[in-house]
């Protein structure tokens, strides 16, 4: 089963019976107009003009939109694949546009002066998020960081986030655990050889994220196997449609009809008592650490798990509501971002290369003429000097972001942006996905081409600073804080993989590799990636 993960947005297409009920309550509302003697044009007509025409009192208008239909707005045109989707509407309606989806206006950009607009100029207004069902019962009521509203409380724990866990000495610090976890896969595939890789890249991310969240690798516990479907049922149930999150009162319909809530309520069920059972031993282990080794070290901050437990008492006397459901809900929170976003990453980028034999050699050219042709694999340290690796990583991640639209924002006062009037409440959802494809910011940008990160348009850019073109880890203060700690695991993998071995897909040619995707909180490859590994002669 391919899993999603919680570092991306909500807006996924209906599922069919969903849809079919809403558009049934649709066809009788529709019904009604018949007794109008306008026409529905006429109507679409006002509808759209009304949007875009300062009125007498010189109140600022409203963003363009497209028109909607009664209930619904604009859900019925989101489709399964709301990024492709919107990119369309934009492109007819402007770099900002305003949707209705059921009850919430939803603004939708992807240009990269809105952007900074939304994520820097105006950041602290921009900076809340939606209530959402799913994340809100997963969650615990939003007492994660991806999903909690801005405040006092996502600001600590936020900082606690990067102190104790995502820090560039606290990701240093995890160099043994990853190039362990990576050689137990380089074992793995030389056995096998024919490889299914998307599983392998998603079993290397879950090991690496369990190591430095929770002190071990999943492969080693006897609950192994219980943390990693409760990554899968977590990010899948975060992932799924809820109509009552855009129309409230068919919500509780639908949610019964489609089982939908009970199955929201026992994933969160199961997962809760599984992690409750994850902190009490941590819990057990600190107590007789401390009765081992007295107070005066930190060696009960082996883990970030350990230190959560360790903060409790600090940050309660901060006044906040921080205890075992806060810690349960950032745990989860880490798993699921540390897992998904950068296995997909390195599932794309692998896919690009297979995809491209040219620039499949011109990597592993540059791996050779850094390390030698007789490494038995490449070190971290050996990393910084592969400036084509860094480019490739950059140019899959510009086509394939892990989240095609960055998780939603919510405005928290009324404000403008470039003369349109946006209300208080406003959701926004940021097309990362177009961004990276605009043809008014890149060249050929439908093409892979790692060599404009090079000596292209696109030299100076990075994922933490640019100008809001490359959007694979978001923008502003709610931008996710792990960059460092993903992209040094996907360099490491990729550059070892492209010199250790070569590859062709398990079936047909490069051109036959399946490229489709599906869109969810992350968006991955419809087909697992399979191939068959050999090793490389240099």
């Amino acid at each position: 089963m391919r899993p999603s993960s919680p570092i991306v947005p909500l807006l996924l297409y209906p599922p069919a019976m969903l849809l079919m009920l809403a558009l049934t309550i649709l066809a009788i509302v529709l019904s009604s107009l018949f007794f109008f003697k306008k026409s529905t044009a006429d109507i679409a007509t006002v509808i759209t003009n009304t949007s875009t025409i300062i009125n007498t009192s010189g109140v600022q208008p409203l963003p363009p939109s497209p028109p909607k239909l009664p209930i619904l707005g604009n859900l019925h045109q989101l489709g399964s694949s709301p990024h492709r989707s919107l990119r369309s509407l934009s492109e007819r309606y402007g770099s900002i546009m305003l949707l209705q989806l059921g009850h919430l206006p939803v603004l939708v950009t992807s240009s990269p002066s809105i952007i900074r607009e939304i994520t820097q100029t105006q950041d602290h207004l921009f900076a809340n998020r939606p209530s959402l069902k799913a994340p809100n019962t997963i969650l615990y009521g939003g007492r994660d960081i991806a999903f909690a509203p801005y405040g006092e409380y996502w600001r600590e724990m936020k900082k606690a986030t990067i102190l104790h866990l995502l820090s560039n000495k606290k990701v240093g610090s995890y160099k043994q655990g990853r190039e362990e976890e990576l050689t137990f896969m380089m074992k793995e595939i030389e056995r096998t050889m024919l490889v299914d890789m998307t599983e392998r890249f998603h079993a290397l991310s879950r090991d690496v994220i369990s190591r430095a969240v929770i002190g071990d690798s999943t492969r080693n516990k006897l609950w192994g196997d219980g943390l990693r479907r409760l990554i899968d049922e977590s990010s899948r149930m975060i992932g799924e449609f809820y109509v009552g999150d855009y129309i409230p009162w068919l919500g509780k319909i639908v949610g019964f009809v489609s089982g939908f809530e009970r199955k929201l309520r026992n994933a969160f069920e199961r997962s809760d008592k599984f992690l409750e059972g994850i902190v009490k031993e941590h819990r057990r282990q600190i107590a007789k650490r401390k009765e081992e080794e007295g107070d005066g070290d930190d060696a009960t901050n082996e883990c970030f798990l350990d230190a959560l437990l360790t903060l409790e008492g600090e940050l309660k006397c901060k006044g906040l509501v921080f205890d075992r459901e806060s810690i349960k809900a950032i745990v989860k929170d880490m798993f699921g971002a540390g897992t998904d976003p950068t296995s997909i990453s390195m599932e794309w980028t692998m896919a690009e290369l297979i995809r491209h034999p040219a620039a499949m050699k011109k990597l592993k050219e540059e791996i050779i003429k850094v390390v030698g042709p007789n490494e038995a694999c490449i070190k971290e340290e050996q990393l910084a000097d592969m400036s084509y690796l860094k480019a490739v990583v950059k140019e899959a991640l510009r086509l394939h972001p892990p989240g095609s639209i960055i998780i939603p924002r919510q405005l928290i006062q009324d404000t403008n942006i470039k003369g349109y009037r946006i209300p208080k409440g406003t959701m926004v959802l940021i097309n990362a996905w177009a961004t990276g494809r605009d043809p008014k910011i890149w060249d050929s940008p439908e093409e892979f081409r790692p060599e404009r990160f090079i000596n292209g348009e696109a030299g100076d850019i990075n994922f933490s600073s640019h100008g809001f073109q490359l959007l694979a880890f978001g923008a502003g203060r709610r931008s996710c804080p792990g960059i460092k700690f993903s992209v040094t695991l996907i360099e490491l993998a990729i550059a070892n993989l492209v010199y250790v071995f070569d590859w062709k897909p398990a079936k047909g040619e490069i051109e036959d590799i399946d490229m489709s995707e599906v869109y969810a909180l992350t968006t991955r490859k419809r087909e697992a990636l399979m191939l068959i590994a050999t090793k490389a002669v240099k």
